[in-house]
């Protein structure tokens, strides 16, 4: 869909960016079981039927400051866990 909008409207504004990298984040979500994907402050919570994913205990922490680059952390995270669901 990216690709489709670039080549009809050319450069896609940051906003129009942003919401397909939030799709695109949804997807890979749905591929690893997760339900729900919050965040509070610096702090990642996903959850999969209702239980809440933690890494040593703890809720893993978002490091960038940019919404682009903590897209980018929550989607790593998230593939992580698709990969130990389907580590084929």
């Amino acid at each position: 869909m990216r690709a489709e909008l670039r080549d009809r409207y050319g450069k896609l504004p940051r906003s129009v960016e942003l919401l397909l990298s939030t799709a695109e984040l949804k997807i890979v979500a749905g591929t690893a079981n997760v339900d729900t994907i919050e965040t509070k402050d610096d702090k990642i919570m996903l959850s999969e039927r209702g239980q809440l994913y933690q890494v040593a205990g703890k809720f893993p922490r978002l490091t960038k400051p940019r919404p682009e680059g903590k897209l980018t952390e929550i989607r790593k995270l998230v593939e992580s866990l698709a990969h130990e669901h389907n580590p084929h």
